[in-house]
C-alpha cells in the first residue's frame, strides 16, 4: 500500500498493486485517457494486470514503478519530464523504454514539479543513481540521453535487500542509501 499526492491530484496503490487516482485530470495526469477531473479514487485501467509498487505526482504529471522495476509516466511532457525523449503529453501510462534498453531496474522514485529522480539498479552487478532533470546538465554532453538529461552517479552501490529512500526539495535533491547487511 502506497499513497502520494501531486499539486492537485492524489494517487494510491492497493495491497494488490492496483493504482487509483483522483483530483484534477488536466494534461491527462490521472492516467484515464482524458483530462476529466475525478472526485473519487478511480482505478487506472491502462495499468490493469500490472502490479504497481510506488507512485509519485508532480505539478502536471505522474510516475509509477512496477514490482518488476519498470517506470511508467504520464501527464504533461514539457521539459522532457516524462522521460520518453519528447515534450509530448501522455494521457495514459507509458513505459519509459530507455531504462529497459539500458537494463536498469527502478528501485525508488521521487517526483518534483517538472522532474523525476530515480534510484536504479543495473541488471549487471554495478548499480547507479539516475537523475532526470531539465536544467544544470546543458554543459555536460555525456549526460544527454534519449533527447533529455539523465545523470548517473556510479559510485553508489545499491544492494538488493537493503533499505533505501530518496527525496526531493525545491532546490535540492537528497538520496539516502542504507548499506548495512
Amino acid at each position: 500500500v502506497h499513497i502520494a499526492c501531486g499539486w492537485d491530484h492524489s494517487m494510491a496503490v492497493s495491497s494488490d498493486g492496483e493504482l487509483f487516482t483522483w483530483g484534477s485530470g488536466s494534461n491527462g495526469k490521472l492516467g484515464h485517457g482524458d483530462d476529466e477531473n475525478r472526485s473519487v479514487p478511480t482505478r487506472v485501467e491502462a495499468l490493469s494486470g500490472t502490479r504497481i509498487l510506488q507512485v509519485g505526482g508532480g505539478c502536471e504529471h505522474t510516475a509509477a514503478i512496477t514490482v518488476d522495476g519498470e517506470l511508467y509516466t504520464w501527464g504533461h511532457g514539457d521539459s522532457g519530464r516524462l522521460g520518453h525523449g519528447s515534450n509530448s503529453t501522455e494521457r495514459q501510462p507509458r513505459r519509459v523504454d530507455a531504462l529497459v534498453w539500458q537494463r536498469l531496474r527502478v528501485v525508488a522514485l521521487a517526483v518534483g514539479d517538472k522532474y523525476n529522480m530515480l534510484l536504479v539498479q543495473s541488471h549487471s552487478d554495478a548499480a547507479s543513481v539516475t537523475l532526470q532533470r531539465e536544467r544544470d546538465a546543458e554543459d555536460d554532453p555525456d549526460a544527454k540521453f534519449n533527447g533529455r538529461w539523465l545523470r548517473a552517479v556510479p559510485q553508489l552501490q545499491v544492494p538488493d535487500k537493503d533499505s533505501h529512500a530518496i527525496g526531493r526539495a525545491e532546490t535540492a535533491l537528497v538520496l539516502l542509501v542504507h548499506l548495512e547487511r
